[in-house]
């Protein structure tokens, strides 16, 4: 499965991971693969439709089409943000799997309700006594954690998807800009809200949708490749003491 994304050239070659881990590892990760990519299916699938929906905007400000329109790009902004969401802790799940887990204790497993972004990245960097070459590999994949949890637009995302989900949904206004008599733009907006104490500004759904969605995406698949990295590094490092037993 090499995943690509609408308007990226980022790339996470995740067929590689059964080829670079032991079977058993590789097993255990899969079904979390799938469902990152599975995930952003959906979300390319929601995009697309929401992309041919702009096209039916009304012009006319007809009311009654305005609001079916409106409640149409509220319910694929609402589903891709929600999808676009949950790729992190999916991902925490695989970063577990094949890199935590090995390197722990049984007693020390996260119960799968511990599992998020944040949790696995704070395991990680508590990780010590290992090897010069694996914990340069572990601190890419903190590095690459730390972007997507500190980028604004996963922020945005987080907040307005808890938001939604913990207390209520949030409006929409309809937009358009004319210049010189020719219109330029139009529209739907979501409405500034306040998320554990910080602000965040009205938004174009257009934004969040394509510009967000993106970054958020590209972000996850950078992380992917580091864990890429890793596998391979603890492969050669594998290959390289079973070398020295034979010597």
């Amino acid at each position: 499965m090499a995943v690509r994304v609408f308007m990226s050239n980022m790339v996470w070659k995740a067929q590689e991971i059964p080829q670079l881990c032991p079977t058993g590892i590789a097993s255990e990760a899969e079904v979390y693969v799938k469902a990152v990519k599975n995930k952003i299916d959906r979300i390319m699938f929601l995009v697309q439709r929401l992309s041919a929906s702009d096209e039916s905007i009304p012009t006319n400000f007809e009311s009654t089409a305005l609001r079916s329109s409106q409640l149409e790009v509220e319910i694929y902004t609402e589903s891709i943000s929600t999808n676009l969401h949950s790729l992190a802790d999916i991902l925490a799940h695989v970063i577990n799997v094949i890199v935590l887990k090995p390197l722990q204790a049984e007693s020390e497993y996260l119960v799968s309700r511990q599992i998020s972004i944040h949790n696995i990245k704070n395991k990680l960097t508590a990780l010590s006594s290992l090897d010069v070459v694996r914990s340069q590999s572990i601190a890419e994949i903190i590095k690459g954690a730390d972007n997507l949890i500190a980028s604004a637009e996963f922020k945005y995302i987080a907040a307005f998807v808890n938001t939604i989900k913990h207390r209520s949904l949030l409006d929409t206004e309809f937009y358009f800009h004319l210049k010189s008599g020719i219109l330029m733009d139009l529209g739907y907006r979501l409405d500034p809200f306040i998320y554990e104490g910080c602000d965040f500004p009205q938004t174009p759904c257009k934004v969040v949708v394509m510009d967000y969605r993106e970054k958020v995406i590209d972000l996850v698949f950078d992380i992917g490749n580091s864990i890429n990295n890793y596998c391979r590094v603890v492969r050669d490092l594998g290959d390289d003491s079973e070398a020295r037993s034979r010597a």
